[in-house]
């Protein structure tokens, strides 16, 4: 059986911020747009999994592709690394990745694509916040995965809010324009206790788990509200007209005023990656 979950209590070293000053990423590696600093999660869950060349790896959500590219790459010519993702356009700009990336139209509740026990990873990076249906999800993962095989997830902490979050939360809340989406659209972090429990009802083993967090310098409200629309504040800020967005970006502006420094504001992402293993005798 799984260990009691206590990630507070063993909180892994922070990752290095990407950030000028502190960053050891290569901006060489972003090619096309690619946008790998804000991966980085992906690349420890990836770590975690310890993938090795040849073998064959899903993606579940893989969005624009970029950290499927990365890992199709790792994988080499006789690996196999397909994705799964419900947005046709994003299916399109992932497939243009990468040669050996193979991906389709589908949702995380439903992979009837692949058949049972075709893959030896399986991972979830930062796509169970946006699942009505979790426990239906790790089904799945868990049927199409070998006997042995392994499974990763990542997700922002419910127990600690990003910075970004809570910034845009309170100035949305101040200008008035904070609506409670449908619950089909809403981004909910998910703790990790609960995560813990999907894990162990859906028979995965050999749990592990680290709290990771990572540092973005943002340079300014505008900054800010690009990045609140990829992570977490996208349907929201689409529904609001130019003089909405105006007055939110003002808002923001004067928050961050007191915050920045001669860089930039500096805000953290925190984030629980989990790896477990299908039982052998499965």
């Amino acid at each position: 059986m799984a260990q009691a979950f206590s990630v507070h209590a063993q909180l892994a070293t922070p990752l290095r911020a990407p950030c000028p000053d502190q960053s050891s990423f290569d901006p060489a590696e972003a090619e096309d747009g690619t946008d790998l600093p804000r991966r980085w999660p992906g690349r420890v869950l990836i770590e975690a999994l310890r993938l090795q060349a040849g073998e064959r790896v899903l993606e579940v959500g893989c969005g624009h592709g970029e950290l499927g590219a990365w890992v199709a790459e790792r994988l080499g010519p006789k690996g196999r690394m397909a994705g799964i993702e419900p947005l046709p356009l994003r299916v399109v700009m992932a497939s243009r990745r990468h040669p050996r990336f193979e991906v389709r139209e589908g949702r995380a509740e439903e992979l009837t694509a692949f058949s049972a026990a075709s893959f030896d990873a399986v991972y979830l990076n930062d796509v169970f916040p946006r699942l009505a249906q979790p426990s239906l999800a790790l089904s799945e993962a868990r049927r199409v995965l070998r006997p042995g095989g392994r499974i990763g997830l990542s997700s922002a902490d419910a127990q600690r809010p990003h910075d970004a979050h809570l910034l845009l939360h309170q100035a949305l809340l101040d200008e008035g324009l904070l609506r409670e989406p449908p619950r089909a659209r809403r981004y909910a972090p998910i703790g990790g206790a609960r995560l813990q429990r999907l894990l162990e009802d859906n028979a995965l083993i050999h749990v592990e788990w680290q709290a990771r967090s990572v540092t973005d310098c943002v340079g300014d409200a505008a900054e800010l509200l690009a990045r609140g629309r990829d992570h977490g504040f996208g349907n929201q800020l689409s529904e609001l007209d130019a003089a909405q967005l105006v007055r939110l970006q003002r808002r923001l502006e004067a928050a961050l005023g007191a915050r920045s420094g001669a860089e930039g504001l500096r805000l953290q992402r925190h984030f629980l990656i989990a790896t477990a293993v299908k039982p052998s005798y499965s």
